[in-house]
């Protein structure tokens, strides 16, 4: 019977590291555009920022790329909360804090604007003002539920 167990153990670590594909098991990809409509009516690309899930699993920052869009992977499994904010881009803020840090599995979230590593960096998106209530967890009103594969989200945001 020790032998049955001993010949097992090696199979089993070794279809479950071939089953991982490098990433983290049970997560998603996730890709897509951020627009905001503000008061003229007029869609534009939110062209810089952060896009953050919260998960059961913990708080995975994006960066908004500088064409509105953008891509994560090793995203958990299951339903997300999201916040989307711009001031980290805005030219007059030098600290930002996001994430509010008021709840114990949140922290204070400090991005700095960066260029856009997808197009091999050099471009920072400009900034665009987009209402605060879409930064706090609270009261962004934006969630996703992901399972297996690839998913493409985009973000709508309004007045």
């Amino acid at each position: 019977m020790k032998k049955r167990i001993i010949s097992v153990i090696p199979l089993v670590v070794v279809i479950s590291l071939g089953c991982s594909k490098g990433g983290l098991p049970n997560a998603a990809k996730v890709s897509g555009s951020i627009t905001y409509k503000g008061k003229d009516g007029v869609a534009k690309p939110v062209t810089a920022g952060t896009l953050m899930f919260f998960t059961k699993a913990g708080t995975y920052p994006i960066i908004i790329r500088s064409d509105g869009t953008y891509s994560a992977s090793d995203i958990p499994f299951g339903e997300s909360v999201v916040t989307i904010e711009t001031e980290s881009a805005n030219p007059k803020n030098k600290t930002p804090e996001y994430g509010k840090g008021k709840a114990d599995d949140e922290k204070k979230f400090k991005p700095s604007p960066r260029p856009d590593s997808a197009k091999g960096g050099g471009k920072v998106g400009a900034y665009v003002k987009i209402p605060e209530k879409y930064a706090d967890k609270k009261t962004s009103g934006l969630t996703v539920t992901l399972d297996s594969g690839t998913h493409k989200k985009d973000w709508e945001l309004t007045d």
